[in-house]
């Protein structure tokens, strides 16, 4: 369910980024320049592959804990250097598989997060410059489109009609 729920989140959301809202896509990319819509259109369009993908895929997904990275509040992690994403005790006992709130996180935007991060997905890889909406949507532009969340949250703007 969570990876399905993925590909139709980074679906719409890569829609959104080529043809969607402008001020939507300006609170969470800080710019509606061509070429930024195009690269977030593009990281999503390849995010939505490869969650729909169930034989193969740029990723190995593990749902346990198979490096030791599920301590305190950690819902999942990525190797990058790998390609590996593994999903916590977390992931699957406290967050919901699909929310209906904005800027709420659950599975979905979760394991989309974590596909940003993969460079086998698309290249380069994000990282974490901003946790959460408050954070994400203050960055600068430059990071905000390297930025995990900026992506996870997004999707949730375009999803629910934020």
């Amino acid at each position: 369910t969570a990876l399905s729920n993925c590909q139709s989140l980074a679906s719409r959301a890569a829609q959104a980024a080529t043809s969607g809202s402008a001020s939507t896509f300006q609170t969470y990319f800080k710019t509606t320049s061509s070429s930024t819509r195009s690269t977030v259109a593009a990281r999503l369009r390849a995010v939505a592959s490869d969650c729909g993908s169930t034989t193969g895929g740029s990723t190995r997904t593990f749902c346990s804990d198979i490096y030791g990275g599920c301590s305190g509040n950690v819902l999942a992690y990525t190797l990058p250097a790998y390609n590996y994403i593994a999903y916590c005790p977390l992931f699957f006992n406290y967050l919901p598989a699909l929310t209906g709130q904005c800027h709420a996180q659950d599975q979905a935007t979760t394991v989309l997060h974590e596909e940003t991060h993969a460079p086998g997905v698309y290249r380069p890889g994000t990282q974490d410059n901003g946790y959460g909406y408050s954070a994400a949507t203050s960055l600068s532009a430059s990071a905000a489109l390297n930025n995990a969340d900026s992506y996870a949250l997004y999707a949730n703007a375009i999803y629910v009609g934020c």
